[in-house]
């Protein structure tokens, strides 16, 4: 544990020269790809979200709920479908 402790002010150092030279600190390249991806992908979930209520997808909320639960119709089998009794 002490090992992290005396490394640890060594790290603050080289971010000072980095500041000194006017180089970014490597947070700051992160920060630089990572906040123009952010608002990206949260343009990107607005733009969906509004889609979705104009096209009308939040209109029955209730209606799958009830058709899950209805019987489904008797299957009649078409005249390719082979039959399958036993005889």
């Amino acid at each position: 544990m002490q090992a992290a402790f005396i490394s640890w002010p060594a790290r603050w150092e080289g971010a000072q020269s980095c500041r000194d030279e006017g180089r970014l600190e490597p947070a700051m390249y992160a920060l630089m790809w990572l906040l123009p991806i952010t608002l990206a992908m949260a343009g990107g979930g607005l733009a969906l979200f509004l889609w979705c209520t104009r096209s009308g997808q939040f209109e029955d909320l209730e209606g799958a709920a009830w058709r899950i639960l209805q019987d489904d119709k008797p299957h009649r089998p078409s005249r390719r479908e082979p039959d399958h009794h036993e005889g």
